[in-house]
């Protein structure tokens, strides 16, 4: 029977813990938040419910009929907190499934920070208590963090990114979001249907790079057509908070201003604390360097989902994390990439 860890409860983790548990494997998932990672409780889910809401919302300010009901003065804002409690209690309900079905698995939930000792021993401590834990295989699952590109990385406790939005308090009158993809695009539709006035600096040539050209127009051309700005070719020289808004220098020296700063540059691998080269395992920025099974260069560690750098996707992690398991317990499958498809839930809708 193989004593497996699993480091990271997002959809990567939980999957290969699942899996394995299956398979008869001794199985201890070790996570330091909330079982379901990102895509649960920062991403996926919470976002999608609330642009649900305003795409609704969208609707309603185009019907003759239904745009009276909407009070510019200050309902917005009250619905704005309706939105929030239903995403919090979408967020609780999954959440709470989840960890009823890993549980049922007989898998071993540790809620601790994990980091190696060596290629098969990790030490796994939280307030209460520190311990070491061996371990034949293990599968990394840690998922990843946003980018806070310099200049702004001095100013990431005051400006908003992904995680931070989701909480907010209240409707922004205006917004300039950094990036242009696939997180940028959908709370600029979100937040235009709230009403704020949206701004999107993108340094590449136009939004969704790496889309398909004509998909790109058709979605600029739509968000532009219900006021959004849209700046591409652009990055940001210089940011200043002042007097309760920001002001953002841009590269081609166009001053822009607005009440909130929404940072969407991407995400880099989350692994900082886990120690891997006491476990000899090589990783860069980009990530863990994993093969075509998902094997690190330790042969008895893989890793899976957003830390190695593969795909950003909870559904391409949730594949990985089943091949890695099965790879781990002795089969033979490899990792396919080639062929993953991936939506954004902006309006007009984009997929491929």
């Amino acid at each position: 029977m193989v004593n497996l860890v699993v480091i990271g409860g997002g959809p990567a983790g939980e999957t290969a813990a699942r899996v394995a548990a299956k398979r008869k494997a001794t199985v201890s998932l070790i996570e330091k938040d909330s079982l379901g990672g990102l895509c649960l409780n920062r991403g996926c889910i919470p976002s999608k419910t609330l642009l649900s809401a305003g795409k609704k919302i969208a609707e309603m300010r185009r019907s003759s009929v239904l745009k009276p009901l909407l009070n510019e003065t200050g309902s917005v804002q009250d619905v704005w907190s309706e939105m929030i409690k239903e995403k919090n209690r979408v967020v609780q309900k999954i959440r709470l499934s989840l960890e009823k079905l890993v549980k049922a698995g007989g898998i071993q939930i540790l809620s601790a920070q994990a980091s190696f000792l060596d290629g098969h021993r990790l030490r796994v401590s939280n307030r209460d208590k520190k311990e070491e834990i061996s371990f034949e295989k293990a599968i990394v699952a840690v998922g990843s963090v946003p980018v806070f590109p310099p200049p702004l990385d001095a100013l990431q406790a005051k400006l908003l990114d992904s995680d931070k939005i989701l909480e907010l308090e209240k409707v922004p009158k205006s917004m300039i979001i950094l990036g242009g993809g696939a997180v940028g695009c959908e709370f600029a539709c979100l937040f235009n249907a709230l009403g704020a006035r949206i701004t999107i600096l993108e340094k590449t040539n136009d939004l969704l790079p790496g889309e398909d050209p004509l998909i790109v127009q058709t979605l600029r051309k739509s968000l532009e057509k219900r006021g959004v700005q849209v700046i591409p070719s652009v990055t940001v020289q210089k940011a200043e908070e002042k007097g309760g808004s920001w002001e953002i220098t841009c590269s081609n020296n166009t001053v822009l201003h607005a009440e909130f700063v929404l940072v969407c540059a991407g995400r880099k691998p989350n692994f900082g604390s886990l120690n891997l080269e006491k476990a000899n395992v090589e990783c860069s920025s980009r990530g863990i360097q994993v093969n075509s099974r998902l094997q690190t260069t330790h042969p008895d560690i893989y890793a899976v989902g957003d830390v190695n750098g593969l795909s950003l996707l909870a559904h391409a992690g949730s594949a990985q994390g089943e091949i890695a398991a099965l790879n781990a317990l002795g089969e033979e499958t490899e990792y396919d990439g080639s062929l993953v498809p991936r939506c954004l839930y902006t309006w007009p809708e984009v997929a491929s």
